[in-house]
């Protein structure tokens, strides 16, 4: 019961869609009765069970691929995610310590700018009061050259005709001498220090400038990593969001799953039917209407086709269970003739449940074979076949993942490993 697994192409329309379907499959099979694996008393009675069984096991076939597409789809696009967040959550990461480094370095940039503006304006301050006091004294020195001079041509004229000794005209010039370069000397101190702090004050100002323009510029690279973290957190909660939400649907497709899965123990309840009759059958107890006819017990391939699952425990294609795999697949396409194993009496020809499409052939001495998932039977129950008949075509009848057939062996009942006989 091997076959192609189709997986989902991912897209949240699609996924919905599937939803919707795998539903309504599930609801249509749950409500549709599932009929007993016996054969009707009539041929009509058989044709209708056998139509409204393959309608209703289509139904959960279909259902159960599209479960599992749906959960397959949601699970790709939930590993995307995760590659996303990763990705999201290590770029957040790298923004946040550069984000940080950021305002640290504005925030020593405006403790700078604040300290060179603080800086300045005391040098503002103290230009303003040179500039007082040189104007202060400027003015004081030109009053006082004036005071002088008109002083001194006045005692000039009184010395030389009021003096009585010149000794005293030459002392009252030098103290006036005296006092005019102490007043320059004073002068001069006050422009050498306007000077420098005209300076001090200029460079402060280009100092304030630079630090501004730096501070400017570190202010719109915090804003932006501030705004790339603030963009790249909305990306991961929509992240988050949308994991979220797939793995509601890898929830539900998974209980849809398990619905289809149940289904499972119909076939093995088919499989314990058929080892009850063949058993029944090696005891002697067969219809009368069954010809006896019996093999060589050497069977040939039943179909030509790639052998695809082998007997024994495997992982089923469509229920993703471990379990018991009574037979062998044989991968071929659909349509391509069925012949029998060997020669022997046909015991069943009809649908089986999970079998599909389904023949059962006894070959004598407790040695049978079964056929399954055809897409049509050209047998009747009751009917004797030869070693290389053509007895059906193969299909993907039943539970099947695509077209192939399903061929069984068993003893006395009992599933036993195909390739020991062909």
């Amino acid at each position: 019961m091997a076959g192609a697994w189709i997986r989902g192409g991912g897209r949240p329309a699609r996924l919905l869609f599937l939803i919707c379907i795998a539903s309504f499959l599930l609801a249509a099979f749950l409500v549709a009765p599932v009929t007993p694996a016996v054969q009707a008393s009539t041929q009509s009675e058989l044709q209708q069970k056998l139509n409204e069984t393959r309608r209703a096991l289509e139904k959960a076939k279909e259902g159960q691929r599209q479960a599992q597409e749906v959960k397959a789809a949601a699970q790709e696009e939930i590993t995307g995610l995760n590659a996303r967040i990763a990705e999201i959550d290590a770029k957040l990461q790298s923004l946040a310590g550069k984000k940080n480094e950021a305002e640290a370095k504005l925030a020593s940039l405006r403790d700078e700018l604040n300290r060179v503006s603080g800086e300045l304006e005391k040098k503002r301050t103290l230009l303003a009061k040179t500039e007082a006091d040189l104007a202060t004294q400027t003015a004081v020195l030109e009053q006082r050259a004036v005071d002088i001079y008109k002083a001194g041509r006045v005692g000039f004229i009184e010395v030389l005709f009021m003096t009585e000794q010149l000794s005293d005209l030459v002392n009252r010039l030098d103290l006036l001498a005296s006092i005019v370069q102490h007043d320059s000397h004073v002068l001069t101190k006050i422009e050498e220090l306007q000077a420098k702090v005209t300076r001090e004050k200029n460079a402060l100002e280009e100092e304030r400038a630079r630090v501004a323009s730096l501070e400017k510029e570190q202010a719109g690279q915090t804003q932006a990593l501030k705004d790339l973290v603030a963009e790249e957190q909305s990306t991961l909660a929509g992240l988050a969001d949308a994991k979220a939400k797939k793995k509601a649907v890898v929830a539900q497709a998974e209980q849809e799953a398990a619905a289809w899965a149940r289904q499972e123990e119909d076939l093995l309840a088919e499989s314990a039917s058929i080892q009850a009759e063949l058993s029944k059958q090696a005891g002697g107890s067969s219809s009368a209407s069954v010809s006896s006819v019996k093999g060589t017990g050497q069977l040939v391939w039943p179909v030509n086709g790639r052998l695809s699952s082998r007997f024994g425990m495997r992982m089923h294609p469509i229920s993703k269970v471990w379990k018991m795999h009574n037979g062998i697949d044989v991968s071929a396409s659909s349509g391509t003739n069925i012949v029998a194993a060997d020669s022997g009496s046909v015991t069943y020809a009809g649908w089986r449940g999970g079998y599909g499409l389904c023949t059962i052939v006894s070959h004598g001495n407790g040695l049978a074979t079964l056929y399954a998932h055809q897409s049509q039977i050209l047998v009747s129950s009751g009917h004797a076949v030869q070693k290389g008949q053509v007895i059906g075509k193969v299909g993907s009848t039943g539970y099947s993942t695509g077209p192939h057939l399903h061929f069984e062996v068993r003893v006395n009942g009992a599933p036993v490993d195909p390739m020991r006989y062909l």
